[in-house]
Formats: C-alpha cells, sequence, structure tokens
C-alpha cells in the first residue's frame, strides 16, 4: 500500500512537470539564427501585417528625434510572436 501511494505521487511530479516543459517558451538553441522582434528592438512600437501571405512588422523608433521605420519579414511566428533574421 505504501508503494502505491509512492509511484502515484512520482507519476504526479512527473506528470506536473510534462506540463511545465511544454509550456515554455521557445529557446535560442531551436531558432539559433533567429531573434524575437521585441527583443531585437526593445522599446519600440510594433504593426503587425500581412502583405501576399507573408507576415512582416513594422518597427517604429524615435532616433535623434526622428521616427525611424524599418520593415521586417516574420521568419517564423510561434506562440503569437514574430521572429526575425539577427
Amino acid at each position: 500500500m505504501f508503494q502505491n501511494k509512492i509511484k502515484k505521487a512520482v507519476g504526479a511530479v512527473a506528470f506536473a512537470g510534462a506540463l511545465l516543459v511544454s509550456g515554455l517558451p521557445v529557446s535560442a538553441d531551436t531558432l539559433p539564427e533567429l531573434i524575437w522582434v521585441r527583443d531585437k528592438y526593445p522599446g519600440a512600437q510594433y504593426e503587425y501585417k500581412v502583405i501576399n501571405g507573408e507576415r512582416y512588422v513594422d518597427v517604429y523608433r524615435v532616433i535623434n528625434g526622428k521616427t525611424d521605420v524599418t520593415r521586417e519579414k516574420c521568419e517564423t511566428m510561434y506562440q503569437d510572436r514574430c521572429y526575425v533574421k539577427k
């Protein structure tokens, strides 16, 4: 009876661990040449667009008092995040 409780506890811990690991965000090892657009341009404003079936993001930054607009192509989308080339 004691061993049965231990097995259930170990199984529950393993199951909970599997759920936690599956919910983690993508790591840099998975996408080695890509970076999340918000990590590449911190503090900027973003506008997501679809042009001819391709996903893009316009990045708005203020540099020396002027607004700079950069259009980046989303190489992949993962969990509603746009990843662009580094």
